[in-house]
């Protein structure tokens, strides 16, 4: 899995993320929306659905009701901060340490399981 920040996905948009995910591994989206919660949803609504993203972030700083807003695009929300201070700190274009590839895993299983839920409309219970 390769990370996407601000810098190249402003510079580069959505064809980073297409080139990147070509290349056959997942993107990691960090962007760390942060907003009102109607535009945090749709920008997460909007990275989920772009070929190859499997992970993506929001600043827990914009509060409950974004964190919400964001959790009811049916996209999983990460809560396990320690993995996500370790994912964030990676440069760009860095593949994932071998150490996290268990813990990713995990959480790439959940992102697949709502993707497939998403896809024939049902809900997923977390376990």
């Amino acid at each position: 899995m390769f990370k996407i920040g601000s810098q190249l996905f402003t510079s580069a948009g959505p064809e980073a993320v297409k080139q990147v995910s070509a290349l056959g591994t997942g993107v990691f989206l960090d962007l760390k929306f942060h907003d009102i919660p109607n535009t945090v949803a749709g920008a997460v609504l909007a990275a989920a659905a772009m070929p190859g993203v499997q992970l993506l972030n929001i600043h827990a700083l914009g509060g409950t009701a974004m964190i919400r807003a964001a959790e009811q695009c049916a996209v999983p929300v990460l809560r396990d901060v320690p993995l996500a201070h370790v994912l964030i700190e990676l440069p760009v274009g860095q593949e994932i340490p071998e150490t996290l590839y268990e813990a990713v895993s995990e959480v790439l299983r959940e992102v697949g399981a709502h993707r497939r839920a998403k896809e024939q409309d049902v809900t997923v219970d977390h376990q």
